[in-house]
């Protein structure tokens, strides 16, 4: 009896190992796939020098690393709605995963920026433990574009935390419609003078915070 128990606990052991071998190899199958989609879809719609899949501690992310410094967020975004679509339709791979991106281009003085997407989330923050290459961690998006305008924000989410540089024009006006702001952060050496008038902010929440290139005092 104790040998029928022994052999019995043996292909049970042995069952799940292949089970589990057989989920692995699933799952390396679709990330094959989708890392051939990414790499597609950044090739021909970004030019990225490179693309890099990481998948660590349960968690997924897809990084770009941009050469071109013109890049503009409007391209980033419809990259990132391709990208939600196609993991629409593959989540049962990824249901027990959470799914970011990061795409980041050189920039002289803050090092490296990020555009931070992830829609895997409800509020659609991402948590700012896991930030790279920020020059604050505490900060949740930093948006950044040398041909974007604000009003593409609009559309994306209801931000509560929002840094911003390199934008061609700050149309603070297009962020009147988050109501959940309650900090706003412009790192931008070359910021017009209007941003540091209390008026311009006049749209926002009275309790968001404003801070132009570290000046805390703008209302």
């Amino acid at each position: 009896m104790h040998k029928k128990g022994v052999i019995f606990a043996i292909a049970i052991t042995i069952a799940a190992l292949l089970l589990c071998c057989g989920i692995r190899l699933y799952r390396d199958r679709d990330e094959r796939k989708l890392r051939q989609f990414l790499e597609q879809q950044a090739y021909s719609a970004l030019e990225l020098d490179s693309v890099r899949f990481v998948k660590k501690d349960g968690e997924v992310y897809i990084e770009y690393y941009i050469v071109e410094d013109q890049t503009a967020l409007t391209e980033a975004l419809q990259l990132r709605h391709k990208l939600e679509e196609y993991l629409k339709e593959n989540t049962s791979v990824y249901s027990d995963m959470q799914v970011g991106v990061r795409i980041f281009r050189p920039n002289s003085t803050l090092g490296f920026e990020f555009y931070n997407f992830d829609w895997f989330n409800d509020d659609h923050r991402f948590p700012p433990e896991k930030c790279q290459n920020c020059f604050d961690l505490h900060y949740t998006y930093l948006l950044a574009s040398h041909t974007a305008s604000l009003s593409l924000l609009t559309n994306e989410t209801d931000f509560e935390e929002l840094v911003l540089s390199g934008f061609t024009e700050y149309d603070i006006d297009a962020l009147s419609n988050m109501e959940n702001l309650r900090y706003l952060s412009i790192a931008d050496e070359n910021a017009p003078a209007h941003l540091f008038e209390a008026e311009t902010y006049s749209e926002l929440p009275e309790d968001c915070e404003v801070v132009v290139n570290n000046h805390h005092d703008i209302r």
